[in-house]
């Protein structure tokens, strides 16, 4: 808006600087004539340029609406994009034919110092431009669709058309020209101008009545320019009519100046048109419009003859008279026509449209009637005044039975609720309140509902409150059903974690009112995945349900039973008045799930191990003491598990030590802190150096040197035995093969790695291996793989498998421990073993009497009928080595022979034994032990 103002403010000052100068120096003189040809071809030239910005902004409008239009289907708003485009365009070329003509008078005049003939090119232009204009300004016209619309704005054109042509000739023309039969070219082309004038105002002032309610942007400006225009034309007419020699510059020449800058600005504005809404009474006015230039011209011809008698060119006047009271009657008839098919439209709009409302309200109806949800209105008294006839689905009876009732039909506390629901709607008449309500239906069923009550007593068609209402109960019992499980354990229907939570909460509330204490037992079945893989899942949930009905009936009332998952329950224990209380329950719940089971014909014993913690507020809370007992739990099970463990402050100091020392291992073997010490292992018959064990060392910063039972405990509880034991392998074999190449071939000794049962059971075991044999070059039959006894008791498939996937690299096997643990007879005859490592335990009881020898004879026998190489470790007395030699024993090691030792320490020992082979005896041939000679 500011930038049309400061346009408007520079024109203005344009038309009035120009207008001074030429009116100063109006005359003949040829360099003010140069002055005035010049300024109207600029200003010709600048309203060109204008309209042709106009149409490209037009076309790009047109263009980036183009997808939205698609969308929406806004036909016509494409329609007047496109007659915008097309009016600007003809605008532009007609302005354009103007600049030409301006520009031929230029040449003329300036140049060649010359008046232009009659007629000239320049007259063409110039009539060819008034053409172009008057069909630009019919563009922008949008007629409604259908021919009589098309016809009558044909009409009312012509009507005007005649109206303005009838005033110019009564003004101006008919003074001058009385005969037209004897016009010559140049007569008939000079009064071409006048009339293509009158034309160009028909034009106007027909965009203007048709464009009224639905301006186009810059149209004033635009008209007030093309009025300018054919009011300077006709002036200058008027002037070359009366004077056979006029002025070469007259104030005339600001005229069109002033209505091409006009057209100029019309053609820059931006922006969109506010369409107007017009009253009835102006719209009804509107339809006199287009008489008045019919109606001015007639006036002006009576005046002209009251004050001459006479009028000039009566015979032509006439018929322009005749044309323009023909084309009012046409135009009249025409509009009466409309109006008559408008009326019968209308009727027939009404009909349809009352058809549709009474089928709309049938289908309504039938929506009511039919729908699961029911309708029912009551008044102020709370009685039904109607009621849809689904009302048998939920309530149980009929419609008939309960118009006129009151709202206690559906029971008192059903009429309560309602009735809270409705004054709701009082206080607040824009608010829908929603209540659900419990009902006794006729068959005496409970029934639950949900209602949204409107309150429509404003409302004179219903006056009373509306209740939807639809049938609830399957949706609340699903909801019952949700939150008991979302508090309760779906197996065993304890509480979970979250019930026990909010009843801890209460508990401790109590407890502080109280001055009591709150007692939390977490337990947890011992073995239980034995059962599970044993003897399948669904015995193991059938004990878990046995084991929670057995924990539930051993508490008192008050007390809560949860399962947190697994075989893990805790015991929420109310209004504890001491520790021993909480010990004692403890101890008959740990009985309680100790007695026998029977599942599926199946006898079960499992055992359970307890962690009690015992605490009260402020100093506590359940979190807390769920972690003090956790913490307790997990003592019970460090010590051997199936026992009572209550929850002292010092637990939790070895808790963050562990955590510690957990974080400190994962990163001693990142950072290198690992050490190998190695374990001599010599014949027992021979005393020849044979190998050693690889035992792994932890040289921690601040603890020193520390032993494996510091660490390899926590490792298999991490995890981090895997890197741990990946990290041992690929350091003791490359350690091996460094041997062998500094003590040649035949000095080749073996080396011993210990394997856990956590790694065992590790997908990557097989690959840490053979990446360590690989990278290291070690030959696989001087490599034995320790595992202890304890790692078969899950003897399943895929720990065969993976034992006789190692075996297929070339290591042997030796069963660590062994006489601790679970290995059987038949066990020894189905594992591809090579090698049985006698417990050091049996070795002490050779100084225990003959019954200590003959176990670890029978022990070696065993080791020899299935082919074995039996090794006695733990050998500390000098008659342990020679019982041990006398009962065939292998190999022998202990600190009676060497201790663990560092590297450089182990190699004077190599060195030591530099002349002396090391050698396996073949007890008999195709022994499983050949494989290890060298």
């Amino acid at each position: 808006m500011g930038a049309d103002w400061l346009l408007g403010v520079l024109a203005c000052a344009a038309v009035g600087g120009y207008a001074a100068l030429t009116s100063i120096h109006a005359g003949d003189s040829r360099g003010w004539n140069a002055f005035a040809d010049i300024g109207e071809l600029l200003a010709a030239a600048l309203a060109t340029f204008a309209c042709a910005l106009r149409v490209r902004r037009e076309r790009q409008v047109r263009a980036g609406t183009s997808v939205l239009r698609e969308a929406t289907g806004g036909e016509s708003s494409a329609s007047a994009q496109r007659h915008g485009q097309l009016g600007w365009s003809l605008l532009g070329a007609g302005i354009a034919a103007w600049t030409v003509a301006q520009l031929i008078t230029c040449i003329y005049e300036i140049g060649l110092e010359r008046q232009l003939p009659e007629p000239s090119l320049a007259d063409g232009a110039f009539l060819i431009g008034y053409l172009l204009i008057v069909a630009g300004l019919l563009a922008f016209v949008r007629t409604p669709a259908g021919l009589l619309s098309h016809l009558r704005g044909a009409v009312e054109a012509l009507f005007i058309t005649c109206g303005f042509v009838l005033c110019s000739w009564s003004l101006v023309v008919g003074s001058f020209v009385t005969d037209l039969a004897h016009l010559s070219l140049a007569g008939a082309v000079n009064l071409s101008y006048p009339l293509l004038d009158a034309v160009a105002l028909s034009a106007v002032f027909f965009v203007a009545l048709y464009r009224r309610a639905d301006p186009l942007i810059g149209l004033g400006l635009l008209s007030i320019g093309i009025c300018l225009s054919a009011v300077s034309d006709s002036a200058w007419w008027y002037i070359t009519q009366v004077n056979a020699h006029p002025p070469l510059v007259t104030p005339l020449e600001a005229g069109w100046v002033a209505s091409y800058l006009a057209i100029a600005i019309a053609a820059l504005r931006a922006g969109e048109a506010r369409p107007r809404r017009e009253s009835a009474s102006v719209r009804r006015s509107a339809l006199i419009l287009p008489s008045l230039p019919a109606a001015g011209g007639v006036l002006i011809l009576t005046a002209e003859w009251l004050t001459h008698g006479h009028v000039q060119s009566p015979g032509l006047l006439l018929g322009i008279l005749m044309a323009s009271v023909l084309l009012g009657v046409a135009l009249l008839m025409i509009v009466s026509y409309e109006n008559h098919a408008l009326t019968g439209y209308l009727e027939r709009r009404v009909e349809q449209r009352t058809t549709e409302l009474r089928r709309t309200e049938r289908y309504y109806r039938a929506l009511v009637h039919n729908s699961s949800d029911i309708v029912m209105v009551i008044d102020s008294s709370m009685r039904i005044r109607y009621v849809s006839d689904s009302s048998a689905s939920l309530f149980g009876s009929a419609r008939d039975g309960l118009l006129g009732r009151t709202l206690e039909v559906f029971g008192e506390r059903a009429a309560a609720a309602l009735a809270e629901g409705v004054a709701r709607t009082v206080r607040d008449a824009g608010h829908v309140a929603r209540v659900e309500w419990e009902l006794t239906d006729a068959a005496g069923e409970a029934r639950c509902a949900e209602s949204a009550i409107s309150n429509l007593l404003g409302d004179p068609h219903v006056s009373g409150f509306v209740l939807n209402t639809r049938d609830d109960t399957d949706r609340a019992a699903l909801a019952s059903q949700l939150r008991d499980q979302a508090f309760h354990d779906p197996l065993t229907g304890l509480a979970n974690r979250a019930l026990l939570g909010d009843r801890a909460s209460q508990a401790l509330a109590r407890a502080a009112r109280g001055a009591s204490l709150v007692g939390v037992l977490v337990i947890d079945l011992d073995a239980f995945k034995l059962v599970n893989d044993g003897f399948g899942h669904a015995a193991g949930d059938e004990l878990l349900r046995a084991i929670a009905e057995r924990l539930q009936s051993t508490v008192r009332p008050e007390d809560t039973v949860a399962r947190f998952g697994g075989d893990e329950f805790v015991v929420l224990m109310d209004a504890c008045q001491e520790t021993a209380d909480a010990l004692e329950l403890a101890e008959r719940l740990r009985d309680a799930v100790h007695q026998t089971l029977e599942i599926d014909d199946v006898e079960h014993r499992v055992s359970a191990s307890i962690g009690v913690a015992v605490g009260g507020p402020p100093e506590t809370n359940f979190e807390q003491l769920l972690c003090d007992a956790d913490v307790a739990l997990y003592a019970v099970k460090r010590a051997g598990r199936n026992a009572v463990e209550l929850f002292k402050s010092s637990m939790h100091q070895n808790a963050r030590e562990r955590f510690n020392l957990q974080s400190e291992l994962r990163s001693a073997i990142e950072e290198g802190e690992l050490r190998l010490h190695y374990q001599p292992e010599f014949s027992a018959a021979g005393g020849q150096l044979e190998g050693f064990e690889a035992l792994v060392r932890w040289q921690h910063p601040r603890h020193g040197l520390l032993a494996p039972d510091a660490f390899i405990p926590l490792s298999e509880e991490t995890g981090l035995v895997v890197p741990l034991g990946r990290w041992v392998l690929r350091e003791a074999f490359k350690q091996a093969a460094a041997w062998t190449s500094a003590h040649g071939r035949g000095r080749q000794l073996l080396i011993a790695v210990n394997v856990s049962a956590v790694q065992l059971k590790a997908p990557t075991l097989i690959d840490d291996v053979r990446e360590a044999l690989q990278s290291s070059g070690v030959d696989p039959r001087r490599v034995v793989l320790e595992l202890t006894e304890s790692s078969f008791i899950d003897a399943t498939a895929e720990i065969i498998d993976t034992l006789r996937s190692l075996k297929a690299l070339g290591v042997s096997l030796a069963i660590d421990d062994f006489g601790t643990g679970y290995a059987s007879v038949s066990m020894l005859q189905a594992m591809p073993i090579d090698i049985l490592k006698i417990d050091r335990s049996f070795v002490d009881s050779i100084d225990d009497g003959a019954r200590g020898n003959e176990l670890l004879e029978a022990i070696v026998n065993i080791g020899h009928a299935l082919s074995l190489v039996t090794i006695a470790e733990g050998v500390e007395l000098s008659s342990q080595l020679r019982t041990v030699r006398e009962l065939g024993c292998d190999l022998v090691q202990g600190y009676l022979l060497g201790r663990p030792l560092p590297v450089d320490e182990a190699n004077e020992v190599i060195a030591e034994h530099a002349g002396r082979s090391p050698r396996l005896i073949a007890r008999r041939a195709g022994a499983k032990a050949g494989q290890l000679m060298p």
